[in-house]
């Protein structure tokens, strides 16, 4: 069994059309004259599709005037091959009148497709005459994103006969959105005569799982860098000095003000409020209440800085133009050049703990320090190609891509470096992995690269876009966003819907724990939940274990207790395991504790409105505070709601005077 996570976002309907005309090219549509009979509404799901798709609502019409439709409805298998996986059906009864036209039998399904993804469409169809004749003559699929248009050819097949015969098309979306599937069968010898067609297991799949949408950056400029700290907090850096912010995942984008016009190439965020962009002339700039406010740093340096990595709020290093690696020991009041040993361009840096890192750059130059820096060594990476981003899990497990599609690994800190397959020759520029299966590569012309094997095999995700793209960052296993020319911005995943529907996730401060409760549709092979906790949303540990209900198509409710919680801010996830041992991560909610007598506020983040549970805190005052210490708000605690739905989005600071004891909560408004 899968986890599937149920969207919330918009659903678009799916429409399948089966048209059967008198003409053979199939070519014109007469729109009027439609007899457009709904005849109810048919929900049922479709488990093995990666979309959930759920049939809505089937309708049969006519453009032939006075055309007698008669049609009957099933929610059953009608005996197509594969009538156990899916489920869907329709049939209905048409007569021809010998006017030029069609008759059509329409599936709205919940379905929503991307421009540029690639999907595979398979269904099955008969269809039989009175008199034991079948249809004869063509099949025809398009594609549109128009209603009543049989829009742009991606195949034919076949007669339609009284046999089951499997439909199997493969396309590229052309657009976002709505999208028509027209099946249209061409037949000029079959005039006047009652035909009842068939339709069954309709399946409309992407051919690589990961699905990437376009979020709103706000801005035209080029993005080459993007950092999350959780799954609401992230911050991209690009060209003239840009920088934007979300606080809510990315579904709104800010702008900050960097305080410079240099082009910024490298970001680093250790924590909520602590990052450094750094770009051309040697610019470092810094931020200590998480984009607020932006100061310059003296790098020493007036060469482009194209790389930063920071372990903690006062440990970084920096990479750039002439082989300049720069450090720091106090959070970048003081920044000191190190001997890297090259006078090439070091394109990126990244450390794992305080003396070990690398940094990578033109002519496929990789260096070493297990000193801090102190010392630098070359490691030899098999390649002349320039590399562009390197990446480490620990101090043995690592990557590196660069030009020409190049991708490297290592398993032993880099004493040996080993080139993957990548399957193209685009640069990449961005590599992120998760854990030492599962991680993702980008480059130019909107390539994404995902692999599930730590790199042995990589196969393509589709974008939707052919721009250059910069960067890729994940959070977790479904969650990542990517960055690249002209403002790109983009959020995906490895897989957003799996076969079991979960259709929701919640956790609740109380006072004997964290409450968590969770929601299942269907299930299969289910043998539980592994409850997993986190103070970051980085480092996960077992907390817990509920039973899963093996296979069944009902509702479930489980709930879980956290009677030991962190102090302050909780991370929550599910490890749904099959009855065979393999896994997968549900989405993961925040709950904010605080220690017994003391102060819980939730929802955390909130949209607006937060509760307030504590001991005797009627007639407290309350005072809220931006991220600079300025007071936004100061009132007298009336009951347990305070309401700040007025306030823009953002970080804030709750200041609760509980009997002369101060408690503060960091809340997050999205």
């Amino acid at each position: 069994m899968k986890i599937r996570n149920h969207r919330t976002t918009k659903i678009y309907p799916l429409i399948l059309l089966l048209f059967i005309t008198s003409h053979l090219d199939g070519q014109s549509i007469i729109n009027g004259g439609f007899e457009d009979n709904t005849f109810g509404i048919c929900e049922f799901q479709m488990p093995n599709s990666y979309y959930n798709s759920k049939i809505t609502s089937i309708e049969a019409f006519s453009s032939i005037p006075n055309n007698d439709i008669l049609k009957e409805n099933s929610c059953l298998p009608l005996g197509a091959p594969n009538q156990g996986q899916y489920n869907g059906t329709a049939e209905y009864l048409n007569q021809y009148n010998g006017t030029t036209g069609y008759t059509a039998l329409a599936f709205s399904l919940d379905q929503e497709v991307t421009l540029g993804e690639e999907f595979n469409l398979t269904y099955y169809d008969k269809a039989v005459l009175p008199d034991g004749t079948y249809l004869l003559g063509t099949v025809r699929v398009g594609i549109s994103n128009t209603p009543n248009d049989i829009g742009t050819l991606i195949g034919t097949s076949n007669s339609v006969q009284d046999v089951w015969n499997q439909r199997s098309f493969t396309f590229t979306s052309p657009f976002s959105g709505v999208v028509y599937i027209t099946v249209t069968v061409n037949d000029p010898g079959q005039t006047n005569k009652r035909a009842v067609v068939h339709l069954d297991d309709f399946e409309l799949t992407p051919t690589s799982p990961g699905q990437w949408s376009a979020q709103t950056s706000g801005t035209s400029n080029t993005l080459v860098e993007i950092d999350f700290v959780d799954l609401n907090n992230g911050w991209a850096v690009g060209s003239s000095g840009t920088i934007i912010h979300t606080s809510d995942g990315g579904a709104n984008w800010s702008g900050q003000t960097s305080g410079t016009s240099n082009f910024l190439v490298g970001l680093a965020f250790t924590d909520l409020n602590n990052g450094w962009a750094v770009g051309n002339s040697g610019t470092i700039k810094h931020t200590s209440n998480g984009g607020t406010t932006w100061t310059s740093q003296t790098s020493g340096t007036s060469n482009t800085i194209v790389a930063v990595s920071f372990i903690n709020s006062n440990l970084g290093w920096t990479a750039g133009n002439s082989g300049t690696i720069r450090h720091t020991s106090n959070g970048g009041s003081s920044w000191s050049g190190q001997t890297s040993g090259t006078t090439v361009t070091l394109r990126g840096v990244f450390f794992t703990d305080a003396n070990t890192g690398w940094a990578v750059g033109d002519g496929g130059v990789i260096k070493t320090t297990s000193n801090g820096g102190t010392t630098w060594t070359t490691q030899t990476s098999g390649t002349s190609n320039p590399l562009y981003r390197v990446f480490f899990l620990n101090s043995s497990t690592g990557w590196a891509v660069g030009t020409g599609g190049t991708i490297l690994k290592t398993i032993n800190g880099g004493s040996t470096w080993t080139a993957q397959t990548s399957g193209i020759s685009s640069i990449l520029r961005g590599v992120h992995f998760v854990d030492s299966s599962l991680g993702w590569a980008n480059g130019n012309s909107g390539v994404i690269l995902y692999t599930t094997d730590g790199g042995s095999t990589w196969e393509a995700q589709s974008s939707g876009t052919a721009l250059d793209l910069k960067d890729i960052h994940f959070v977790n296993s479904n969650t990542g966003w990517a960055v690249g020319s002209s403002g790109t911005l983009l959020i995906g995943s490895y897989n957003n819907a799996l076969p079991v529907e979960l259709i929701s996730f919640q956790g609740e401060a109380a006072p004997n724990g964290n409450h968590l409760t969770w929601r299942t549709a269907s299930e299969e092979t289910n043998d539980g939940f592994e409850i997993q906790r986190s103070k970051g949303a980085l480092d996960w540990e077992r907390i817990g274990f509920v039973e899963g209900k093996g296979t069944t198509a009902n509702f479930n409710s489980y709930e879980f207790i956290d009677n030991a919680p962190l102090i302050e801010q909780n991370y929550y996830r599910l490890k749904q395991i099959d009855l065979d041992g393999k896994f997968e991560y549900s989405k993961i909610v925040s709950v904010y504790f605080m220690e017994k007598n003391k102060v819980s506020i939730f929802p955390n983040p909130t949209s607006g409105k937060l509760e307030i549970i504590g001991e005797e805190l009627e007639g407290s005052a309350i005072k809220i505070l931006d991220t600079t210490g300025r007071l936004i708000r100061s009132l007298i605690l009336s009951g347990s709601e305070l309401d700040i739905s007025d306030l823009p989005n953002g970080l804030y600071f709750i200041q609760i005077n509980q009997k002369g004891q101060l408690l503060e909560v960091k809340v997050i408004k999205n």
